[in-house]
């Protein structure tokens, strides 16, 4: 910190009264640049989060179509099984 202003020896002061003042750019400029790197993370956090909810949407998909593709033999088994016992047998 850089000191920029202070009371000579000697001079009254009151209550209240600013006896040292300290220049602020460094401080600013500190402030500033933490800023910008808590604003870069938020957008960080942000795009992780859609790249997860696109994953997610993906997985949700394809978990879904091997659901599909495995239900299908179940259903022709099924069919086929009702498709008998409702077709008459001929016996000899």
């Amino acid at each position: 910190m850089v000191l920029v202003h202070l009371v000579h020896a000697g001079t009254r002061v009151h209550q209240g009264d600013v006896l040292a003042g300290f220049d602020q750019q460094d401080q600013l400029k500190q402030f500033r640049d933490s800023q910008a790197d808590y604003l870069g993370f938020l957008d960080k956090i942000k795009k992780q989060q859609a790249d997860n909810s696109i994953e997610l949407g993906k997985d949700q998909t394809a978990l879904q179509a091997a659901d599909d593709e495995y239900q299908k033999p179940n259903w022709r088994c099924r069919r086929t099984k009702w498709s008998r016992a409702s077709t008459p047998t001929a016996t000899a």
